[in-house]
């Protein structure tokens, strides 16, 4: 990634100042009918989906889901996460990767499935502010002690962080920032490995919260669970 990419990217996630425009302005729902079914579907398919994208991701690291799936799988980091019902997700997006499943490895069911993938994603609870998620290639010494001022050095607005604290999610050590300009706050949470970082990030509203953006991350798993 360019360092004027990269710049831009931490920017938009750092701030939430920038929406990704839409091609069509879409946002579907995702329904909480037949639940348990929807449960049982979801848990099989994500067996089968962790191998196929896990072997898939090399050349083309992105975020990646089946269409309409609420299973998000970023091999890059070692991770995924299941968006929890009632959430929205912009659809409207044009993914900027894609993968056909096809071959012997890929049950017959799901043979011709398209997974789609991108660096950037978008998701709204009940709150205002979006939380936006990222998958950002970044400098190999910059270490969880050292994320929350990195982010902040690329951030437009030259916001001070505020919070700087490790956390333990999913087995994984993470960084949680608080970064502050005199217009907002946004809380960020950083997984970091080897070179990538996996951020969630929310804009805090007046009483502190960020219940979508917590949320979300509780549903962050081992890829492999």
């Amino acid at each position: 990634m360019s360092k004027l990419g990269l710049s831009l990217a931490i920017a938009c996630v750092a701030l939430l100042g920038c929406t990704r425009p839409t091609n069509r302005g879409r946002v579907v729902t995702i329904s909480s009918g037949s639940e348990g079914l929807r449960d049982d579907q979801a848990d099989a398919e994500a067996g089968s989906l962790s191998e196929l994208v896990w072997r898939s991701d090399g050349s083309s690291p992105a975020i990646w889901s089946l269409r309409d799936s609420r299973d998000y799988f970023v091999p890059r980091v070692g991770l995924r996460f299941a968006l929890p019902v009632g959430y929205v997700y912009d659809a409207g997006l044009t993914p900027t990767r894609y993968l056909v499943m096809e071959g012997a490895t890929v049950p017959r069911a799901m043979r011709g499935e398209r997974l789609v993938g991108d660096r950037t994603l978008q998701f709204r609870g009940a709150a205002e502010a979006p939380v936006v998620v990222s998958l950002v290639e970044i400098p190999m010494d910059v270490e969880p002690s050292t994320f929350c001022a990195w982010v902040a050095s690329h951030a437009q607005g030259s916001p001070a962080v505020a919070r700087d604290a490790a956390e333990t999610v999913a087995t994984s050590t993470t960084r949680l920032c608080e970064l502050r300009t005199p217009a907002v706050t946004t809380r960020v949470r950083g997984f970091l490995r080897a070179g990538w970082l996996l951020i969630f990030s929310q804009q805090m509203t007046a009483d502190g919260v960020t219940v979508e953006l917590d949320t979300l991350v509780r549903g962050v798993h081992a890829f492999e669970e």
